[in-house]
């Protein structure tokens, strides 16, 4: 990215074209979107306030076609979708959802929520939501990934201090 300023949590796009990422070039941090390859970088949140989440949490990435970044919902914002050829950003999941990951076909995902990090699973529209697993008071559940094959759910767990994480 090559800014003035600092760079923080950057998602390639499914097809390697693009690179999200957040960066504080213009003041506090925003989402640019850059095509791998070229020189120029576009910020598509322009006037928003900073972007960035609080803790150990992903703020960007791609939906499973790559036509859409999400943006991570947190202090009062709602997980947003933007399309990456422009259009009009939506909300997206429920309230206080955070770090979503859809699986390698893309018709599940994967995400947790700030009641208590449990791990909800929903087919790719977000609807048909099942506790993975449940909340649990001073649990923190974070970074959800998926196996390459679809079958498998990755994640990092620690209790009480997100300084100290495992992998389940």
């Amino acid at each position: 990215t090559n800014f003035e300023g600092s760079e923080l949590d950057a998602a390639i796009s499914p097809d390697g074209r693009f690179v999200a990422f957040l960066a504080d070039r213009d003041g506090p941090f925003h989402v640019w979107l850059k095509a791998v390859g070229t020189a120029s970088s576009t910020n598509l949140t322009p006037g928003a306030t900073d972007q960035r989440n609080a803790g150990p949490l992903r703020s960007v990435g791609f939906s499973p076609g790559g036509a859409e970044i999400w943006i991570n919902g947190s202090a009062g914002r709602r997980l947003t979708l933007l399309p990456v050829l422009g259009g009009t950003p939506r909300t997206f999941l429920r309230d206080k959802t955070v770090n979503v990951a859809w699986s390698p076909d893309g018709a599940r995902l994967v995400y947790f929520t700030w009641d208590g990090d449990p791990l909800l699973v929903a087919d790719s529209a977000g609807g048909n939501t099942r506790e993975l697993i449940p909340a649990k008071p001073g649990d923190h559940n974070h970074f959800p990934a998926w196996s390459i094959d679809g079958r498998w759910i990755y994640y990092v767990h620690g209790n009480q201090s997100v300084s100290e994480y495992d992998i389940w």
